[in-house]
């Protein structure tokens, strides 16, 4: 349980903010907006999810990535941030406990209340806009959620809803679709493996660093001392992969694909 607890800490590192990208952002509950874009991109980042976009690190150059080929490809694109564990206060680093525990067992398979009720907000946008489409992107446990997002998207619109989901937790059978891409390293990521071993030497190690930085009065924090070996998905090397994928699916949007449940062993 407190590797599963960590895990939520090490998928939200944050820094300084990356390179300047000026996003057209949206918002699911309000309804303006929406008829300037042809992609809704609805960013689920890892750990709790509240990391701002600008100071996550491991997602935004992906997201930037993302939005620059779409409108290579003469598409617009809108930016959704998506808190499914929201903090009590703007500034405070993580959610209360009651969200934590129903963000932790809902990511374990206990219950889908926050996965539905993003699926239906799908819903309503795409109800309005009959010509938009969307991609959820996740990363760790973002990548989880988004998955199980993917399972509940209503029939009638699966067929303009995408997923990329990158470095999901081994614990939950997977969703496989012609319209989800699921990113694993090749197969090396030891979260995706499950290699427990790896992830608690790897907390150890980082445990050492953290209280290291401490004594020579460093300071940080200890997401920033934990590192996975495998888990960081950096734009230049899944940048062909993804974009391979936003060509065949995404800009020429092609018709409702069969679903299936299973535990996927693809490798890219």
């Amino acid at each position: 349980m407190f590797i599963l607890l960590s895990i939520f800490a090490v998928a939200r590192r944050a820094c300084a903010a990356p390179e300047e990208k000026s996003f057209t952002y949206l918002r699911l509950d309000e309804a303006s907006g929406w008829e300037a874009v042809d992609v809704a991109l609805i960013v689920n980042c890892g750990g709790w999810g509240n990391v701002p976009l600008e100071r996550s690190r491991d997602i935004f150059p992906t997201v930037k990535g993302i939005v620059d080929y779409l409108d290579s490809c003469g598409l617009k694109t809108g930016v959704v941030i998506y808190q499914r564990a929201p903090a009590p206060q703007p500034d405070a680093r993580r959610p209360g406990l009651q969200v934590q525990v129903s963000a932790l067992t809902e990511m374990l398979g206990f219950h889908r209340s926050r996965a539905r009720q993003l699926a239906e907000a799908i819903e309503n946008v795409a109800r309005n806009h009959p010509g938009l489409k969307f991609i959820i992107l996740g990363l760790s446990n973002g990548a989880t959620f988004t998955n199980q997002t993917m399972e509940l998207i209503a029939p009638a619109i699966q067929h303009r809803v995408f997923s990329i989901e990158m470095g999901m937790p081994f614990w939950r059978a997977v969703l496989v679709t012609e319209n989800n891409l699921i990113l694993t390293n090749e197969g090396a990521d030891p979260l995706w493996n499950g290699e427990v071993e790896e992830l608690f030497a790897s907390l150890l190690r980082g445990l050492k660093d953290f209280i290291c930085w401490q004594v020579a009065g460093k300071g940080g924090v200890f997401e920033e001392a934990w590192h996975i070996p495998g888990h960081d998905y950096r734009w230049e090397r899944i940048k062909p992969v993804v974009s391979d994928f936003l060509r065949r699916r995404v800009v020429p949007m092609r018709g409702a694909n069969s679903r299936h449940n299973s535990r996927w062993s693809g490798n890219h």
